[in-house]
């Protein structure tokens, strides 16, 4: 038995960290997975999904190097930039994997020079999108060992989990973390100018992070509390994106985008702000890439009220999400990497 271990820098769990466990879960025969992170609800969530957990202070070196010591794996994988730096310089033989396009990619500075020497001693380096390639300040070094590289999302399981009872109804979902990149504000204004429209229109907000006052206090000042709800995080989101009609991104900037394919993938159009890899998976026949707001709210108005044009937009987002569904191929280029991998 072969075996990989999963190194995560932080202690939550959110679109990486999700990213991670999945791939963990669907390993094929011959391989052993573990998820390697600091102590906290990214670990507890990972651990309830059945997945071997290790316990590690993934922000000092020395811990890194400590499990590697114990565990011996065939292979690490080393999620989003910093983490990456870190098991460079723990100089061990590892795969990078690129979530998020951070606005730093495009500028000279310390984190695009330390994502540089990322490129320089990985093995290959996964990015989610060609967005994350084409920003790169340094692309010419990433397009050496680079791998562009769709996430993947696990279709019988979403489904499976959307079909729990949910007991309430939106017409808008909106799943992020409530952090500034994911513009959870920018949603709450746009709520507000779709009430203009329709006054009794329902949002829910799935996702935690540190504009979670700042968001609440603005559902408040813009009078939003009989529309929107607030859930926070949640064990199982799918069930309240089925219940809604229709899925929203604000992001200002986006890796993957994988609320827009899991969205999709139940049925339901999609609209977002054409950023990063969320060009690759939404468009016209099954949402809108919404260059502004006032476009984005006309979009919303129309959908929820205009049936046949609902209708058509549904009927395809299945279709859109179908080609992010392919697990076995998505595995295999992942475990080839990790072959071509000397041992730890």
């Amino acid at each position: 038995m072969k075996t990989v271990i999963h190194f995560l820098i932080t202690d939550i769990y959110s679109g990486a960290e999700s990213v991670a466990a999945h791939i963990i879960k669907n390993l094929p025969s011959g391989w052993e997975g573990y998820y390697a992170a600091p102590a906290g609800s990214g670990l507890e969530k990972v651990s309830a999904m059945g997945i071997k957990t290790i316990e590690c202070n993934t922000s000092d070196i020395n811990d890194i190097k400590r499990v590697c010591r114990e565990y011996s794996p065939d292979a690490i994988h080393a999620h989003d930039p910093h983490m990456s730096f870190n098991c460079a310089r723990a100089g061990i033989p590892f795969v990078a994997h690129l979530h998020c396009n951070c606005p730093w990619l495009s500028k000279l500075c310390p984190n695009s020079i330390a994502l540089a020497y990322v490129c320089l001693r990985a093995s290959k380096v996964i990015c989610v999108s060609n967005s994350i390639v084409d920003s790169y300040i340094f692309k010419n070094i990433l397009k050496k060992k680079a791998a562009v590289l769709n996430n993947c999302i696990d279709a019988a399981e979403i489904r499976d989990l959307a079909l729990e009872p949910c007991g309430e109804s939106y017409d808008i979902c909106f799943t992020g973390r409530l952090e500034e990149e994911k513009g959870p504000l920018e949603f709450v204004r746009v709520v507000a100018d779709v009430k203009k429209a329709l006054p009794n229109v329902s949002a829910v907000m799935l996702g935690d992070g540190s504009l979670r006052k700042a968001t609440s206090a603005l559902i408040g000042e813009l009078n939003l509390g009989a529309n929107i709800t607030l859930k926070g995080f949640v064990d199982n989101p799918y069930k309240y994106m089925m219940a809604s009609k229709l899925g929203v991104l604000t992001s200002v900037v986006e890796g993957f985008g994988l609320a827009a394919a899991e969205q999709l993938l139940l049925g339901h159009p999609f609209l977002a702000y054409p950023v990063g890899g969320l060009t690759e998976i939404v468009n016209d026949r099954c949402g809108r890439l919404c260059r502004s707001r006032k476009e984005m709210c006309a979009e919303i108005v129309r959908l929820l009220s205009d049936s046949a044009y609902y209708a058509a937009k549904s009927s395809y987002a299945p279709m859109a999400a179908a080609r992010f569904a392919d697990m076995k191929s998505y595995m295999e280029s992942i475990t080839s990497w990790y072959s071509a991998l000397p041992k730890v």
